[in-house]
């Protein structure tokens, strides 16, 4: 039987542990990426091509997930996605070929696909047990996880340390820590009777409006994951540790917003909360590929360029 009562702190300590799990994975392999492109040798198009694979994975898994997940239940599903995340990590960290490339970014984006939407239905219920908005704070340890894993690879990349093996090193800790928090896993929620109701299904512009604010999040996450260590260490030949801190820096910001964000949405209302991010945000992404540099161009135009340090010349 699929059930065991527990505290709901310890539920949410279980449940947080898988966030901080899809994290360091996550942080573990955008932070060795240069490495990785570098032994395959692929072009920034080429590369751009691969990383297709693992949107394709992870759309087949969500359409997979909305007809599974009622049937298996949302803790199962979280536990096949998270192993199949973590064994596949070092397989593709430690791709030589294009082929097993696309591969393993497919599969990483298959187990991604089916831990994300299910590991936040049991923050859900986690949430529910509380009585309070806490689910930032679940979001705030996948961006811990992501910094762990950006500052492992830094210093792995630093240190010469091999992207596989370093994979196979926070994969295995990972998995030790999560099984020693299955148990306290929130149970699946009960299923209706009679099987699943047919609900009318309409899409209102507020829908619409939220529905394009998480792809164009999306958009901007997924390019700082792919590409900020890249761009450093490439473009601005920088160096695969720079690129790495680079990314480092991204998934502080992220669980510092994360961290306070439950009392700054109590504090201005969902719609206040949702806006200021946005420009948050925008601005960010505008100051970021404008100046175009490690420090912001370093230091802004080209007349500063006697003042720049080696690594930020071109």
């Amino acid at each position: 039987m699929n059930y065991f009562p527990t505290a709901p702190r310890a539920q949410r300590a279980s449940v947080a542990l898988q966030f901080f799990a899809m994290g360091t994975t996550t942080g573990s392999w955008a932070a060795r990426i240069p490495t990785v492109r570098a032994q395959i040798g692929l072009s920034d198009a080429q590369w751009g091509l691969a990383a297709l694979a693992s949107t394709a994975g992870s759309l087949i898994s969500l359409l997979t997930v909305m007809y599974l997940v009622g049937r298996v239940g949302p803790r199962r599903m979280a536990c096949a996605g998270v192993l199949l995340l973590l064994l596949n990590a070092p397989l593709l960290a430690g791709s030589t070929h294009p082929a097993a490339l696309v591969q393993g970014l497919l599969v990483q984006g298959l187990a991604t696909g089916l831990l994300a939407p299910s590991m936040n239905a049991q923050a859900v219920e986690v949430e529910r047990s509380y009585g309070r908005r806490i689910m930032s704070s679940f979001h705030a340890c996948f961006s811990v996880g992501q910094l762990a894993g950006g500052v492992f690879g830094a210093l792995a990349a630093g240190a010469g340390m091999s992207p596989r093996a370093q994979l196979v090193v926070s994969s295995a800790v990972l998995l030790v820590l999560l099984l020693a928090g299955y148990r306290t896993l929130p149970a699946d929620p009960p299923r209706v009777a009679g099987g699943r109701r047919r609900e009318a299904r309409r899409v209102t512009p507020q829908l619409a409006l939220l529905a394009v604010i998480a792809l164009l999040a999306s958009v901007n996450e997924g390019a700082a994951v792919q590409w900020s260590a890249q761009y450093t260490s490439g473009y601005l030949a920088a160096g695969a540790s720079v690129g790495a801190v680079t990314f480092t820096t991204f998934s502080v910001a992220m669980a510092v917003a994360r961290t306070v964000g439950d009392r700054l949405l109590n504090r201005l209302g969902p719609s206040r909360f949702v806006l200021l991010s946005e420009l948050v945000v925008a601005s960010g992404m505008a100051v970021g590929l404008a100046t175009g540099t490690v420090w912001g161009r370093c230091w802004g135009s080209p007349r500063w360029a006697s003042a720049r340090p080696a690594w930020c010349r071109r």
